[in-house]
């Protein structure tokens, strides 16, 4: 506390040395009735008061003074050096929101530079994910396409790292080129208590090893400030309070072993509702070696991750993503995410993030163009919505995304519950970044369960005129959103908006859950903590919860569980008991105590409460459960069957398994996720001789089912079902055996080759020619007519032939907009397109 108080002095002491060579009033004067006072160096006091003259006293008896108290302030307290900036001031916000809401800026440059991501402390202290590498150290195949088949090719960091050594020409400096520019977590208060960020310290850098980047994620953990920076997972400590990190560990290393697109980095720090951290990383792939020894591989996909407090148990929770920028719990603890186009037509996607699902996408098609474009990704509608079109041909072992929301998701947070309207109680809000401030949004949406899964619920733009990366939720009820300086490059540039309703902020329990968070919750008694399960605010739930997990308060959660009233606090209690289950069952301690109230919820009559019971049974693979958990399966809500049954297949007992079975036969394929949760329980329990049994079964839902559970296994007999009856089963198996790849099936897939060579219903597309004319503009056009544009009717900077059109790479740094239009030309002919692009453009030509 003491190095805060002084660090504020020296504050205080710059802009009164500032303000007298200035002539202007310093601290510590009154300019109105005429007085100022010196300062004695030993005390920090008071020591005269003299008449204030602008310029003249000043100057002639304060000024040595004051420097004297700076540099023994400094001596004698040695505090981290801090950045007073003497522009920065409440502004007014140039964001758009909705009536009754305020915007103000908060921060500018330097308190805060190129913002990636960012957490906000009870107290108010911003932690801040800055970047300079962009382009600059952390690279985009597009803008060096020389190292793309390289790239395509590695499988570890190292691999990544030989490439660039081998391409080292190619850059200005060599190997040095990658050292230049820095990550950095930037920590900034507002230190006279003003509602300004106006100092700062750098907490931890530079980051700025050849392999690293982009630090895309932060977040405080009790004393810890864990930190995502490709290739390492960190966890950095300030030991003496100064400010700066002086413990800086790897918690993990082999993040990140491809470069694939600029921002496809880890990010997304969140805590879970099972005391677990989760965070994501997009499709830069990774190589990790585990402290336990596993290896955990995927070099084409992004995923999302959760592990342990201490970072043990490291595991994939889902896969198959492109770019999942941030992920947040809802109210009833499920995760979700926005994920990236991939530039061709696909559209953005709100994906429900369910454990071990596969949501379809790898880096590899990010590198098909021309008649391949994205492969199968946007052939077959991977990225697509289940729509009445898409259905029939949609592949089965992917989990489609629940809706289609703005252009580039990035910052995603969940609303804790105090200071907005309660029209927005368990709502995401989430940050659409274009590039482009006038293009740029922050949605706002709800998804409410829609059978075992769910769907969104009146998405809509609650802010727009940010360039924002990140959106988070302060402790003063208010919404922070981090703006980015311009463009795709870093700039030195960045502020922070406070988005504030004035009658939701002056609700009281904001203050108390603050004062709540600051005091913190290892001095407050059991009830105390119980009490604050209910809390209106989902960090305080949460925090309540760790606390009485770690004390193993195995009656208080049970008290809460089963005897309160309100939902919310009965869902903590049970996740709760889970965690004590986790904790016992890692010291080889029994959990039957933390373990049995949670089966007796399984009949209870609140459906939500029977969901998250049947979802903790499974988390410690509590074996006692598993007669309950059966009959759960016949549950008349979707939700607690799904958990019923990924929670039999955590346990392990094949006996299940035609009880499994039967629940996927009632389903018939209606519901998708109720699938994903039988075929994953199966595929744990590894039971074969159930799949023997789908497999001849004359249902087509449960012959499907078989070979989605072999895929998961990458079995060779997925071969057999390359002759089903139905077609739809036939290329599930074929996908299966190519996508894999599994080798020993690959004879009979090439057998089939013959037969579908003269399939019907080809294109032929030799007839399309391209004629591509360049100019180059000095400004930016403003979208509105393009077609008028002058530059347009001025010769061409150059001119080419192409089969298919491609824009130019790298045109420059004014990009205006995402687009994606599409055009019916009735009729052959010669056509003419103009498109204005500083990014790769595609235009796409269909017979």
């Amino acid at each position: 506390m003491a190095s805060c108080d002084l660090r504020r002095r020296d504050r205080r002491v710059a802009e009164a040395v500032r303000h007298a060579i200035d002539g202007e009033p310093p601290t510590g004067v009154n300019s109105r009735l005429g007085l100022a006072f010196t300062i004695d160096s030993a005390s920090a006091g008071i020591s005269s008061v003299v008449p204030y003259r602008p310029g003249v006293v000043m100057r002639r008896f304060v000024i040595p003074a004051l420097i004297m108290l700076v540099v023994l302030i400094m001596w004698s307290a040695t505090p981290a050096i801090a950045t007073v900036d003497d522009a920065t001031s409440v502004e007014a916000s140039q964001a758009e929101v909705p009536e009754g809401f305020e915007a103000a800026v908060i921060a500018t440059e330097p308190q805060i530079q190129d913002p990636v991501a960012f957490w906000v402390d009870p107290d108010g202290t911003l932690l801040v994910a800055e970047t300079e590498r962009t382009n600059h150290g952390t690279m985009d195949n597009r803008s060096s396409p020389w190292q793309l088949e390289d790239d395509l090719q590695a499988l570890t960091v190292a691999d990544r790292v030989a490439y660039l050594e081998k391409w080292k020409d190619k850059r200005a400096n060599g190997m040095d080129f990658y050292r230049e520019k820095e990550d950095r977590v930037r920590r900034s208060i507002d230190s006279d208590g003003d509602g300004v960020y106006d100092a700062s310290t750098i907490f931890a850098g530079p980051f700025n090893d050849v392999a690293d980047g982009i630090g895309a994620g932060v977040m405080t953990i009790g004393d810890e400030v864990w930190y995502t920076n490709i290739p390492h997972l960190w966890r950095l400590v300030d030991e003496d309070g100064d400010g700066v990190a002086e413990t800086q560990e790897a918690i993990q290393s082999g993040f990140g072993v491809r470069f694939a697109l600029y921002g496809h980095d880890m990010h997304g720090l969140a805590f879970g509702p099972d005391g677990r951290i989760y965070w994501s990383i997009g499709d830069r792939g990774y190589h990790l070696e585990t402290a336990d020894g596993r290896i955990l591989a995927d070099p084409r996909s992004g995923a999302v991750f959760r592990c342990e407090r201490d970072g043990s148990n490291l595991e994939v929770f889902a896969t198959g993503l492109r770019n999942p920028q941030e992920i947040a719990f809802n109210d009833v603890g499920d995760l979700f995410t926005g994920d990236n186009t991939s530039d061709a037509g696909d559209r953005a996607r709100i994906v429900f993030v369910a454990e071990a699902g596969e949501t379809g996408w790898t880096m590899d098609y990010q590198s098909l163009d021309g008649d391949n474009l994205r492969g199968p990704w946007e052939q077959e509608r991977i990225w697509e919505v289940v729509t009445d079109e898409n259905a029939s041909f949609r592949p089965d072992w992917t989990l489609p995304p629940i809706a289609h929301v703005g252009a580039g998701p990035s910052g995603f947070a969940h609303y804790p519950g105090l200071g907005l309207p309660e029209e927005y109680a368990d709502h995401f809000f989430m940050c659409d970044f274009t590039g482009s401030r006038p293009n740029s949004k922050v949605w706002t949406f709800r998804p409410v369960p829609d059978g075992a899964g769910y769907r969104l619920e009146n998405p809509r733009i609650f802010a727009k005129g940010m360039l924002n990366t990140d959106v988070a939720f302060d402790w003063n009820g208010r919404m922070l959103v981090s703006e980015w300086g311009g463009g795709w490059s870093a700039t030195k540039q960045g502020a922070l908006h406070a988005i504030s309703h004035p009658r939701g902020m002056a609700d009281p329990r904001i203050t108390e859950a603050r004062n709540i968070a600051i005091e913190g919750f290892a001095n407050r008694g059991m009830f105390d903590l119980a009490e604050l399960l209910g809390s209106d605010d989902q960090r305080i739930r949460q925090s309540a919860q760790q606390e009485l997990a770690e004390r193993r308060a195995v009656a208080a959660f049970e008290d809460v569980a089963r005897y309160e009233r309100r939902t919310l606090p009965r869902l903590h209690a049970i996740w709760g008991l889970g965690q004590v289950a986790r904790i016992e069952a890692a010291r080889n301690r029994k959990i039957g105590s933390a373990m049995r109230p949670l089966v007796a919820l399984l009949r209870d009559p609140d459906p939500e409460v029977r969901v998250q019971a049947a979802k903790t049974l499974g988390d410690p693979a509590y074996a006692p459960a598993k007669d309950a958990l059966v009959e759960a399966l016949v549950d008349p809500a979707s939700r607690v069957r799904y958990h019923a049954a990924m929670s039999l297949g955590a346990i392990g007992d094949r006996e299940v398994a035609p009880y499994l079975i039967a629940m996927l036969a009632e389903n018939d394929d209606r519901d998708r996720w109720l699938r994903h949760a039988g075929v994953v329980a199966l595929a744990r329990l590894e039971a074969r001789a159930a799949v023997e049994e789908l497999i001849a079964s004359p249902a087509p839902s449960l012959r499907r089912a078989a070979v989605l559970v072999m895929r998961r296994w990458a079995d060779p007999n997925l071969e057999r079902l390359l002759f089903d009856d139905e077609p739809t089963i036939r290329t599930e198996a074929a996908r299966a055996i190519h996508d894999l790849p599994v080798a020993e099936a690959m004879p009979a897939l090439a057998s089939l080759a013959a037969a579908y060579a003269d399939a019907e219903g080809t294109t032929d597309q030799t007839g399309i020619e391209v004629l591509r004319e360049i100019r180059r503009c000095d400004s930016s056009p403003d979208g509105k007519d393009l077609a008028t544009l002058a530059d347009f009717e001025r010769a061409a900077d150059s001119v080419d032939r192409l089969p298919v059109f491609e824009g130019i790479d790298d045109g420059g740094a004014n990009y205006l907009t995402r687009l994606e239009s599409r055009i019916r030309i009735p009729e052959t002919g010669e056509y003419r397109f103009a498109i204005t692009s500083d990014d790769s453009s595609i235009l796409r030509i269909a017979a």
